[in-house]
């Protein structure tokens, strides 16, 4: 039986049953690697550095002594984003092992067509579900920035705020881009979206 090589940044069924004669899917009843790609070695860098994060805030809050309740809640929070950072990482461990290891035709790949509205918008793919983690991230700095304000630290306030609002947006982008229908467009290499918008938006003037 001819090797098939694992189908590589698409989505497409469609495509991949013409360069390959079989469909493929991301599913937790493929293999998975540990190591490999560029694209895992990356993605476990990801965890690795999450994990350190954790650790060096973690032990801030129990062994430092925060000075105050201000800088106590302001570690809480690097604490608690780093954990929704860990999280999604592993999450792009998964989905880079996958598409290391599709095998041959033992996993049948899901169209957007066939997904239920939750799995579209927030679990159809690991790299979705990731990218809603690295929203998650963001969040807590957003209530710090709030709070910061609130107290009458508004400089400092406002940067933490401005800082979440900002990679809010940027991350919007992310799972936008993430969402399994988005993924399929254009032959499998994916919605361009920003770029049609931007070339309109050039265009106008």
């Amino acid at each position: 039986m001819e090797n098939l090589k694992p189908v590589y940044g698409s989505l497409n069924p469609q495509l991949s049953s013409t360069e390959h004669g079989n469909s493929f899917s991301r599913s937790t009843s493929c293999e998975r690697t540990e190591v490999g790609s560029d694209m895992v070695i990356g993605s476990w860098l990801f965890v690795v550095s999450s994990a350190l994060w954790g650790a060096m805030t973690l032990d801030a809050l129990l062994n430092g002594e925060p000075a105050n309740f201000d800088e106590a809640l302001g570690i809480s929070c690097q604490f608690i984003a780093s954990v929704f950072f860990a999280f999604g990482s592993l999450l792009l461990v998964l989905r880079a092992c996958d598409e290391e290891t599709v095998s041959d035709g033992r996993c049948e790949r899901r169209t957007a067509a066939a997904m239920t509205p939750m799995e579209l918008y927030f679990t159809g793919s690991d790299e979705l579900v990731a990218a809603w983690f690295f929203i998650l991230c963001t969040l807590p700095f957003l209530v710090l920035g709030i709070y910061l304000s609130t107290k009458g630290d508004l400089a400092l306030g406002l940067f933490y705020s401005c800082g979440s609002l900002c990679s809010l947006i940027t991350l919007s982008i992310l799972v936008i881009a993430s969402m399994p229908e988005n993924l399929e467009a254009n032959n499998g290499t994916g919605s361009a979206h920003v770029y049609n918008l931007l070339e309109s938006s050039c265009c106008c003037v």
